[in-house]
């Protein structure tokens, strides 16, 4: 059964996928079967102020903390300056057009604002066309000025997640599993999260796409402990059926928000 959406619609609408990728029942006709039908889920919504208090929730009662969000780091604020290096030759091969493109508009000796934001496009739209030149010129790719930053995880919350493996589950550990994002063609790394992602209490999970290689959307990183099915850009067949708002079914889409719905597999107590 969808959740209903009070403030934001689409935040919502995401929850009630996610939920239905983990826990959805089945034999009724509705949508999809849940990884794990038997299951009892429950909710939060907050905000990033209020994360410790959301890790130390019910500590007596939730086994395992799936979480499908992650800190905004790289945004169009922070990211690193464009490269404008001497005699570079254009690394791109796929032309997606019958007319003039990137290596023909652009001059990668004199990087322009045009040509970077025409790379940008370029990548984000057909990086799995052309993989070694968009990782090659990611920094072309983010542009703007400064380094993506991700401070080291802040004392109240390091706090709340070491009580949380401590004293949770009996005593066993409450579970903290996190998505390791999107951002792939941004540049991040999974190990530059420190806020989150990368610290020790947390699992960090990344996703593969149909042919069970790094999805070309999927943060990587060493903090990436595991991966899972994540489906592909452009591709349903992929992806999962889901419940969705009022009570209709659809496409969940891909992420790693959903590969970390997989992996309560592996973590169920």
């Amino acid at each position: 059964e969808a959740i209903t959406a009070i403030d934001d619609e689409e935040g919502y609408s995401h929850g009630t996928a996610a939920a239905s990728v983990m826990g959805a029942n089945g034999n009724n006709d509705e949508c999809a079967v849940g990884i794990a039908p038997s299951s009892t889920l429950s909710f939060c919504t907050y905000t990033e102020d209020l994360v410790p208090n959301v890790v130390t929730y019910k500590l007596d009662t939730f086994d395992i903390s799936t979480n499908s969000w992650g800190p905004v780091a790289c945004n169009l604020q922070g990211r690193r300056k464009r490269r404008n290096l001497q005699d570079e030759e254009c690394a791109f091969e796929f032309n997606p057009t019958p007319g003039p493109w990137i290596c023909e508009l652009c001059d990668f000796n004199n990087v322009t604002d045009v040509c970077q934001l025409l790379v940008s496009l370029h990548c984000n739209t057909f990086f799995s066309f052309d993989r070694e030149a968009c990782i090659e010129h990611l920094d072309v790719v983010l542009g703007g000025s400064g380094q993506c930053g991700f401070g080291p995880i802040y004392e109240e919350l390091e706090d709340a997640f070491e009580r949380g493996v401590l004293d949770g589950r009996n005593g066993k550990g409450v579970l903290y599993v996190f998505a390791s994002g999107n951002e792939l063609t941004q540049g991040e790394d999974a190990s530059q999260q420190n806020y989150i992602q990368n610290n020790r209490f947390t699992i960090s999970v990344g996703a593969v796409g149909q042919d069970g290689k790094l999805a070309p959307y999927s943060t990587p990183g060493t903090a990436v402990m595991i991966s899972a099915p994540g489906g592909n850009d452009y591709l349903s067949l992929t992806q999962q059926v889901v419940a969705a708002l009022n009570g209709v079914c659809g496409n969940s889409g891909p992420g790693s928000k959903y590969s970390t719905c997989y992996c309560i597999i592996c973590c169920a107590p």
